[in-house]
């Protein structure tokens, strides 16, 4: 029975991997900038590909859960940020915007993935309480600092109280990894966890809001920008900020990826599971 549960998770995953990149593919084809459009499919594949390289996701429900959920926040901010791009005024602004900021969160984006894809391997064997953390942490921290803008828009104006959220979060999931997890090296991959997934919460939430919802774009245009003008020059305005939120998930995926592929590199042939055993959820026994 356990076999065949296992066997039906791995088609699940295989059938939303292949959903989550054809939805990506599809909605790039969609931009209307070709330079554009040829980018972030460029973004995506690497990605893909960094994903592959890194290895297959581990059989435990926690990795599973947090990968699809991690990858689908990383694919939406970066059509979302794709968007926002292909709405620019002007030839020379889109050319500048592709040239320029496809790289640089392309970069971002693609090293979230492949940190996401590591701590989630077999490879790195980490343990399923170790990614409970993690994702339990992101999940209320985001939830504390989205409700009330949920329910009260517009957005602030800058986005300390995030900020600050990040640092919280990260503080709570270490608390908690002291308590609840035994082994000391696993506290650091649920702190870096933690706020990586908080920050691609907050990050996608918020542009997705931006991008799409006039509701919550916060007035930012001094007096004198003309009323047709002025919903494109706030949103511009109110988005440059909230970015520092995905540069700190981003400063958080370099060492959980590189934490976590040491991890693999040293653990993984000395785990009878990680190689095909079965797996409680909580983390690698032998079956």
């Amino acid at each position: 029975m356990l076999r065949r549960l296992l066997a039906l998770g791995r088609s699940v995953w295989n059938l939303l991997a292949v959903a989550m990149t054809v939805a990506g593919v599809g909605f790039a084809l969609r931009l209307h900038y070709a330079p554009l459009r040829f980018g972030v499919i460029a973004v995506i594949a690497v990605g893909v590909a960094a994903s592959v390289l890194v290895g297959r996701v581990a059989e435990q429900w926690p990795a599973r859960l947090l990968r699809a959920v991690g990858y689908g926040m990383v694919l939406a901010e970066g059509l979302f940020l794709a968007h926002s791009f292909d709405s620019a005024t002007g030839n020379d602004q889109l050319h500048e915007k592709t040239v320029h900021g496809v790289p640089l969160f392309g970069a971002v984006l693609v090293c979230c993935t492949v940190a996401l894809a590591a701590a989630t391997s077999r490879r790195a064997a980490v343990g399923g309480r170790a990614l409970i953390v993690g994702g339990g942490v992101a999940v209320v921290t985001g939830a504390a600092v989205l409700t009330p803008v949920l329910l009260a828009p517009p957005l602030p104006r800058t986005p300390g109280w995030a900020l600050l959220a990040l640092f919280a979060g990260g503080f709570a999931a270490f608390l908690i990894s002291v308590k609840w997890l035994d082994q000391p090296r696993q506290f650091g991959v649920a702190v870096l966890c933690a706020v990586v997934l908080t920050g691609l919460l907050l990050a996608t939430t918020v542009e997705g809001l931006l991008q799409f919802s006039a509701h919550w774009v916060p007035d930012t245009s001094p007096a004198n920008v003309a009323a047709a003008d002025r919903l494109e020059n706030n949103r511009l305005g109110a988005e440059d900020p909230y970015l520092w939120i995905l540069g700190l998930a981003f400063f958080a995926a370099l060492p959980l990826a590189g934490l976590t592929l040491r991890l693999g590199g040293r653990w993984w042939r000395s785990r009878p599971a990680e190689a095909g055993g079965t797996s409680t959820g909580l983390g690698p026994v032998v079956g």
